[in-house]
């Protein structure tokens, strides 16, 4: 290889004399003639001047020294020539023969000079292969310097290659192709250690057979661990020496390896891959200078794949803070009210928005099956009211219906659990990735089920994920929780209002009700009228002690046991003991207590009969006042031994109106921050304002909303009103 004179440090002379490709090396035939024409003039000369030699040794000086320059330059051959042509010069023109010294002389003289030319010509042959060989190694040397430059040029040329990827399986395919160009290999696999085993990231050229996610066990490939132990590359001349079996040996089979290179992939904290580069033909080992580009070009990939890997953690921290705030967001949508399947469909909606699946349902649990509360989208085979039997016996079941949720990669394997659905529902869904969130527990575990579907195989969701979907249950259990409460409510607070206004052909009726407590609006007090006869009325108002649910569900038990013996024909009195022996059975602790009063109105005999257990006296507002239709103590229910109440009869004069009432009402402050109470005898001056006329619902709103106001906000005790009054001549 030639070289540039210019690049480098000056050669030394002998280099110079003895390189194949100098000038002296290639002008070889030049000198030979020149020196051959040299010669013959000398000795010419001498003989020319007459001087005898004899010996010749002063023209064999000159003789040996050009013959000697001949070999040194053209080779022992051309030496001899030279040495030869003086031979017969000397022996032609100065050689004497005359004597056998003189003959005997010129004779050793010639072989003097052939044997001169002969030895400088195979001593600098000798030297020329050296320089040779020393030229050659210098230029291998030089291309392998040159070669592992281009090569190291190439790792930082696709360096910046390997960090454009934000995603480990792009990195990986990223290195694997770089690898292959770089080194040029047939082949390579990029493979991540999962404790027991390599899994396979990326594999250049792709293959048919060979995929990501196979796993190759680390106990079946010692030669492996060794190598991931000294975090060295290391190299296999023929592979299929080396006896293995499993998944290995298929990948070698499949992509027909021979030579192969391993390189670990390691962080500071061990190893964390293996790359794998592959021949389909013998190779000779690598030199060390080319191993440690290899090392490099791990070091390389270990940094690039450590970048997806926290690009990708972040990518993922970002999705589930963005899920989480969808969570977050779409948890009010969740607190409606309505049937199950109605708030199934709103907690199927918001799951299709919040995880990003293509499918979701939620079931509810029912002992030994599972009943369909809604899906989306529709799909005919998990219709609503779908059912599906549980067994403990089935495949996973207890994992299904633990605190945890179950995750099914690929409900195409057959070893894969597809419960609840059947595989035909499955594979009619489309569903081939399932993930099962128990929703709302009970003494006998999850009460509902909420099952995400993909209609592809996804990676096994990591544990943010998974208490992402905990929160998003967490949420649609609160809502079916509150949903219940709300439809529990209701149905408890109707219970303690009348059904709907009474229609009387000759009594006004007007109910009020306000609860003391302002968060479930339940209170104890109750109030109810209805229909005895054509020309009566039934009424009835009470207090039970306490707040809140329980208050509530009692105040409705008794309110509903008074409808009940009223409308089977019982008098007030029977009505009323019935309402205590209720009381008595249901009540919670000896403390509870409930006042009330309850009557009848006989239109025809212009009358009230009523019966007061501990409560204020109703008022009767006529022409001539308020007044308080008092009656013999007697004490709340719960507290008596269960003498029967007399029942007590008050005329009505022709135009009234009844006010009956709890004692909230009163109770309230005259100003906010006032220790007086509104009072009985204030609300008799302001029920006195109503005498000769009909209260209306209109003028009752306005004393409640003027007593509430004036105490400076929400009454603190429950309050029910009832007000019957005679209807205007017109009919009204």
């Amino acid at each position: 290889m030639a070289h540039d004179p210019k690049i480098g440090s000056p050669r030394p002379l002998g280099d110079l004399l003895l390189a194949s490709s100098r000038r002296f090396r290639r002008y070889r035939w030049v000198i030979f003639v020149v020196a051959v024409l040299i010669e013959v003039l000398v000795i010419w000369l001498v003989h020319r001047a007459g001087a005898t030699v004899h010996p010749l040794e002063p023209v064999g000086a000159g003789v040996v020294f050009l013959s000697v320059a001949v070999a040194s330059v053209g080779g022992a051959l051309l030496g001899l020539a030279a040495a030869l042509v003086a031979v017969i010069a000397s022996f032609a023109l100065l050689a004497d023969f005359g004597t056998s010294t003189a003959a005997a002389n010129a004779i050793i003289s010639a072989v003097v000079w052939c044997v001169a030319a002969i030895a400088a010509g195979l001593v600098v042959a000798y030297f020329r292969r050296q320089v040779a060989r020393r030229e050659v190694a210098l230029q291998q040397a030089l291309g392998r310097s040159l070669h592992a430059k281009e090569q190291m040029e190439r790792v930082l040329e696709f360096s910046p290659q390997f960090y454009q990827s934000s995603r480990v399986d792009e990195a990986a395919a990223a290195i694997c192709g770089a690898a292959v160009e770089t080194f040029g290999a047939d082949g390579a696999r990029l493979y991540a250690i999962q404790s027991d085993a390599l899994e396979l990231l990326a594999v250049t050229p792709p293959s048919d057979t060979i995929r990501p996610g196979l796993r190759l066990p680390l106990a079946d490939l010692s030669q492996i661990q060794d190598t991931l132990a000294k975090r060295r590359p290391s190299f296999s001349r023929d592979v299929r020496s080396v006896r293995i079996e499993g998944p290995a040996l298929e990948l070698r089979r499949s992509l027909g390896i021979v030579s192969a290179i391993r390189i670990p992939i390691a962080n500071p904290a061990g190893s964390m891959g293996l790359l794998s580069l592959s021949w389909t033909h013998p190779i000779e080992r690598p030199a060390e200078d080319l191993l440690a580009i290899m090392q490099r070009f791990g070091d390389q990939a270990a940094v690039a794949w450590q970048n997806a890997l926290r690009a990708e953690a972040q990518r993922r921290a970002d999705e589930l803070y963005e899920t989480l705030e969808r969570v977050v967001t779409l948890a009010p949508t969740f607190h409606i009210t309505g049937s199950p399947e109605e708030l199934a469909r709103a907690v199927c909606e918001a799951a299709l928005g919040t995880f990003g699946c293509t499918g979701a349902a939620l079931y509810r649990v029912e002992g030994d099956r599972l009943r369909v509360l809604d899906h989306r989208p529709p799909l005919e085979g998990l219709r609503a009211g779908r059912v599906f039997p549980h067994s403990t016996e089935m495949p996973a079941a207890a994992e299904l219906l633990s605190h945890a949720p179950t995750f099914i990669p690929d409900t195409s394997d057959p070893d894969c659990c597809v419960w609840p659905c059947t595989p035909e529902v499955i594979r009619r869904g489309g569903a081939r990735s399932v993930l099962y969130v128990p929703v709302r527990f009970g003494e006998h575990g999850p009460q509902n089920l909420l099952v995400l579907s993909w209609d592809h195989p996804i990676d096994r969701p990591d544990p943010g994920f998974l208490v992402v979907a905990e929160r998003f249950a967490d949420q649609a259990a609160l809502a079916l929780s509150n949903a219940a409460a709300e439809r529990l409510h209701a149905r408890l607070e109707a219970s303690l209002r009348p059904s709907g206004p009474v229609d009387h052909p000759h009594l006004r009726v007007i109910m009020r009700y306000r609860t003391g407590e302002q968060r479930l609006h339940l209170g104890g007090d109750f109030v109810g009228s209805t229909p005895a006869g054509a020309a009566g009325l039934h009424f009835v108002i009470g207090d039970v002690s306490g707040h809140g649910p329980d208050a509530a569900a009692l105040g409705a038990m008794l309110r509903s046991t008074w409808k009940a013996l009223v409308l089977s024909g019982a008098g007030v009195p029977e009505a009323v003991d019935g309402m205590r022996r209720m009381l008595l059975a249901e009540k919670a602790g000896a403390a509870v207590f409930a006042t009330i009063v309850a009557g009848v109105i006989d239109v025809a005999k212009t009358e009230v009969a009523l019966v007061n257990a501990g409560h204020l006296p109703p008022l009767l507002i006529a022409d001539g006042g308020v007044t308080a239709l008092e009656t013999e103590p007697a004490p709340p229910l719960g507290f008596d031994s269960g003498t029967p109440r007399p029942l007590r009869r008050f005329p009505l004069p022709e135009t009234w109106s009844l006010f009956l009432y709890t004692d909230g009402l009163i109770e309230a402050r005259v100003a906010p921050g006032s220790p007086q109470r509104y009072g009985e005898d204030r609300l008799r001056e302001r029920l006195a304002a109503w005498k000769g006329s009909t209260p209306d619902g209109v003028a009752l709103d306005a004393l409640i909303s003027e007593i509430e106001t004036a105490s400076g906000g929400h009454f603190a005790d429950d309050v029910a009103v009832l007000v019957v009054s005679t209807k205007d001549r017109g009919g009204m």
